[in-house]
């Protein structure tokens, strides 16, 4: 199962789930403030805070993705990860 989730809550994962993976798809301060402003969303609030506010998550069971091409070429950095974490999984299942 994959989950889209706020950071906010990322500490509270390993209390909640036995077996998980965090991936931390991120960029650049400069574009993740472009990419914020882009989308307009009131809830944002003020884009410089929203991209310096940082959130600690566990290093443990951790995988960051940086995400500075295309949307093709993340996703298929992502969907091969999953892939990956899932071929794992089917292993250790036996």
């Amino acid at each position: 199962m994959a989950v889209n989730v706020s950071r906010t809550i990322l500490a509270t994962i390993a209390d909640q789930f036995a077996k998980y993976l965090i991936v931390e798809i991120t960029a650049s301060p400069e574009i993740l403030a472009t990419r914020v402003a882009a989308r307009a969303r009131k809830t944002d609030g003020d884009v410089q805070q929203r991209v310096a506010r940082e959130v600690k998550s566990s290093p443990q069971n951790h995988i960051t993705l940086v995400n500075e091409g295309t949307l093709i070429e993340i996703g298929t950095v992502f969907c091969d990860l999953l892939l990956k974490v899932q071929s794992e999984d089917a292993l250790t299942a036996r």
